[in-house]
């Protein structure tokens, strides 16, 4: 494992560990590596193992979900020099109105003086880390956000439907990769995960982002207007990929299981 090629993959040279450059690397690593699930509904295993990862997401230039995202991004700013935990949120179900079960996302906090919150592994979310402090708001191109603290949890939320809805929730107790595994596992294959349900591959442009949803490409500007086109009128769904998301043609399977 180099953190070189690690820096290669999302285009940028390693600089001193400062919350100036953990601000490039996060909005780096958002518009290179996407989020996808590619290896789930392909029912390709996935391992919470760093060099595992590596392969997969630097080497072969896959992305992936949260697990595999942020506890791959956590070893390259420890690499880096940054004071990093790993910790354990819970996702807000919006429909049923609670939480999902403990360690269901994979989120990291970096010491830099102060705690910020970290995630490259969410989706369509925060592009910059967040600081660690009540109430204090931040707007980018995806939203606007700001932390709470309720119930002994800190509260991620967004605003929304005219009015503050959370994203997610968690302690901030380090916790390791390996407790993950779990949670993991169940989105790899239960199909009441949202993950088996629909391919998705998305990442962030600077001005808005690209989502491929099972064979439709949708293309969302700054201002949120959405183009969908239909994959068949780009080629194909592994075109797309190519295109689009950098990735070599992928089939059922082809999808690599990255050992």
């Amino acid at each position: 494992m180099d953190s070189s090629n690690y820096l290669r993959r999302i285009g940028c040279t390693k600089e001193q560990p400062t919350l100036t450059f953990l601000r490039k690397l996060h909005q780096a690593h958002l518009q290179q590596v996407p989020f996808e699930n590619l290896n789930v509904i392909y029912s390709q295993p996935i391992e919470l193992k760093l060099p595992w990862l590596y392969q997969k997401i630097v080497l072969q230039q896959r992305g992936g979900f949260c697990f595999e995202l942020n506890g791959l991004f956590g070893w390259l700013l420890s690499e880096l020099g940054y004071r990093v935990s790993l910790v354990a949120a819970e996702v807000y179900d919006e429909k049923q109105n609670e939480f999902t079960p403990p360690f269901d996302h994979l989120a990291l906090l970096v010491n830099l003086e102060q705690p910020w919150l970290v995630d490259v592994g969410f989706g369509d979310s925060f592009r910059s880390p967040l600081p660690l402090l009540m109430g204090k708001e931040h707007t980018d191109i995806s939203g606007r956000y700001r932390l709470q603290q309720k119930e002994g949890f800190w509260v991620l939320e967004m605003y929304t439907q005219l009015q503050w809805l959370p994203r997610y929730r968690f302690h901030s107790t380090p916790v390791a990769l390996s407790d993950f595994t779990e949670r993991c596992h169940y989105h790899q294959t239960s199909f009441a995960s949202k993950f088996k349900r629909n391919l998705l591959c998305s990442k962030a442009l600077v001005d808005g982002r690209i989502t491929l949803h099972d064979t439709t490409l949708i293309k969302t500007n700054s201002r949120g207007t959405k183009v969908q086109t239909p994959v068949d009128q780009l080629g194909g769904v592994n075109a797309v990929f190519k295109k689009y998301f950098s990735f070599d043609v992928l089939t059922d399977s082809t999808v690599v299981s990255a050992s």
